[in-house]
This record gives C-alpha cells, structure tokens and sequence, in this order.
C-alpha cells in the first residue's frame, strides 16, 4: 500500500505540475503572444529547463495544442452568451462582434483559438472545436442547415478574420469607415447566409455582394 501510495502521490504530483506548465503557457500566449511561447519561454518563469518540462509534456505542440483548446472554449463562450436567443442577422452580428472584440482584447489567444490542433493527423475525421460549433450554431439560427453550416462558417470565419486584420493595420486613420465596412460585411454574409436557406449553394460571397448593394442605394 505504501508503494501506491508513493505512485498515487507522484502522479498527483505531475499532473500539477503540468497544470502549471500550461498554465504558465496560456499566460505568456496572453501577454505575449502566441509567436512567444517557447520552452525556454515557460522555464524562465518556472524556473525550470526545457528539457525538465519535457518530462510532464510530450513537446511544444502540445503545449500549443492546450493553449488552442483553452482559447476556443473562452472565446465560444463568448459567442454562446453574446448570441443567447438571437435569430437571422442578429445572431450574425452577435457572432462576428464576439471574435472581433476578443481579437481586440486577447490578440494571442485569438489567434491560438484559429489553430488546428498540430498533434491531429490529416484527413482525419474529428469532431468539431467548440468555436466551430458555436459558430454552425449562430448560422443554424439564420435556418441554415446542418449540411452546409460548417462549410459557411468557415467562409464567414476567413472573411471576417481579415476584416480584423485590416483593423487592426489601420484602426487609428480611419475608425469610423472601419466600423462602417465591417457592418457592410456583416450584411453581406447575412446574404450569403440566406442564399444558402434558400437552396442557392452556388452562388458566391461576391454575388451576394451583387445582390445586397443595389438593396442600399
């Protein structure tokens, strides 16, 4: 018994450690940036060698793959509560204003949060990160079916990601046009969205587009 209680103890004892160790991880990633996060990074603060904190995780992917779990689960919870009981085009916008102001909060872990894990293999199937899930959820709210959320939410992640790039490159010089564009954007993804309940799966996010700007004259 004093044997597996010596084991029972040790396990423990490594579990928090790498609790710590990843702890430590989102941390940097938050203050940093993802680009930041090295072993050497970590050690610094534990006070401990890379090749110590190799032995509680299997390599840096894997710290970034824990990193990238805590993100999309922070930032789909975002989502969920911003979205609540909202349909149609308020779902949308609740959707994109939650990843736009957690890229402008936590920089390092919204990128973290659009990382496919590294330690997956390619082709595989898995099962949706929960961003993507909140993401399928807020289309689904729009009446777009199951088949094609996950395809339009991709697209609607990719268009909305470099929304918040452009932002981020020119937020001093011209603020008022970029809140301006993004609700633009906004309307044009809400088009796509419907074009999509409707059965209309060709039709692309620049015809949309097409059709949503004479609607504004």
């Amino acid at each position: 018994m004093r044997v597996d209680g010596r084991r029972r103890n040790s396990r423990d004892g490594a579990d928090l450690l790498q609790e710590r160790i990843l702890g430590v991880a989102n941390e940097i990633v938050r203050q940093e940036g993802l680009a930041a996060l090295t072993l050497a990074a970590i050690g610094r603060l534990l006070h401990m060698r890379p090749e110590t904190i190799l032995r509680y995780v299997r390599d840096l992917d894997e710290v970034r793959d824990a990193v990238t779990a805590c993100a999309q689960t922070e930032l789909a919870e975002l989502v969920e509560g911003a979205i609540g009981g909202r349909r149609g085009r308020p779902a949308l916008e609740a959707l994109f204003e939650s990843l736009r102001l957690y890229a402008q909060a936590q920089p390092g872990m919204y990128e973290a949060a659009l990382l496919r894990p590294a330690n997956s293999k390619p082709g595989s199937v898995r099962e949706q990160d929960p961003l993507t899930r909140a993401e399928c959820a807020a289309l689904r709210a729009c009446g777009v079916p199951d088949p094609q959320a996950e395809a339009l939410a991709w697209c609607c992640r990719a268009a909305v990601h470099g929304a918040i790039c452009l932002e981020a490159s020119d937020r001093r010089s011209r603020q008022r046009q970029i809140d301006e564009n993004f609700d633009r954007l906004v309307s044009i993804l809400d088009a796509a969205a419907r074009a999509t309940v409707r059965g209309e799966t060709s039709l692309s996010v620049f015809t949309a587009a097409e059709a949503w700007a004479p609607s504004q004259g």
